[in-house]
């Protein structure tokens, strides 16, 4: 069997990126490993490439969702959603500001529909953590910097970043998405198409910390006051229209931090 239909099976790792990593036992912990003066934010968030060979000869280039680089124990990483990574076919960039950075796969595990790289390179100074707390809060704001707006234009990506600010309305257990929607964050802003794979931070200072990546989205009804209701002249129901509300989801950045000392360990 092939190593795509094993990643169906069991997590993934290449054994080219053996890591040996120390865990940070608190997010103040991992906030202090971090090395140098903080960087711009934005150079954290990426777009996913991938590079193939095209059937005419070329090179084609697809555009796969959003990413993101972090540090743990003092190693800097690139993480996705798994699902937007369908092979270890090609070579896979990870774009932050208009500057790719080739990225290996090291990890996947589909059950918690998560993926990890190990960057070639890097920006300068990566201040970026995976929340070790075990828990969200709900009373401060996250945000989210992903790259839904992607387009191409003229037979060229261009890239818009869009910023998602919001909070984590709750923690929730989804059944239909395995291993990964153990306690999910369910956010108050959306997740569009080419979001997925882009985390959900908290800021502290001029540093982060990841506490959820984006998969999918869910959808609420709004409130019953806004469910419209139209009437003909003899008051008789002629159209009820009733809206929702998409509410991105994210697995638990807990999920990324076992993976990776289980892993990469």
């Amino acid at each position: 069997m092939g190593v795509e239909g094993e990643w169906n099976q069991r997590p993934w790792r290449s054994s080219s990126h053996d890591v040996r990593i120390k865990a940070p036992s608190s997010n103040q912990e991992a906030l202090d490993m971090i090395p140098g003066p903080p960087i711009d934010n934005k150079s954290h968030f990426c777009a996913l490439y991938r590079k193939t060979a095209a059937d005419d000869g070329g090179v084609q280039i697809t555009f796969l969702g959003s990413a993101f680089f972090f540090t743990h124990a003092g190693r800097v990483f690139a993480a996705t959603a798994a699902h937007c990574v369908p092979s270890i076919e090609g070579e896979y960039q990870v774009v932050a500001q208009d500057t790719p950075y080739v990225a290996d796969v090291a990890v996947v595990d589909r059950a918690l529909d998560l993926c990890v790289f190990i960057p070639r390179s890097h920006p300068q100074t990566i201040s970026m953590v995976l929340n070790q707390a075990r828990e969200v809060p709900s009373n401060l704001p996250l945000y989210a910097y992903e790259f839904s707006a992607t387009q191409v234009v003229n037979g060229q990506f261009r890239m818009s970043p869009a910023t998602r600010v919001g909070n984590c309305v709750r923690l929730i257990d989804q059944e239909q998405f395995g291993a990964g929607g153990r306690r999910m964050l369910e956010l108050s802003f959306p997740a569009l198409k080419g979001a997925s794979g882009c985390p959900v931070v908290l800021l502290v200072g001029t540093k982060m910390i990841a506490c959820g990546v984006i998969v999918a989205n869910a959808q609420r009804h709004l409130l019953p006051a806004q469910v419209e209701t139209i009437l003909d002249e003899k008051n008789d129901l002629l159209e009820e229209r009733k809206y929702f509300l998409p509410q991105a989801l994210a697995v638990n950045a807990e999920h990324l931090v076992d993976l990776i000392e289980r892993e990469l360990g």
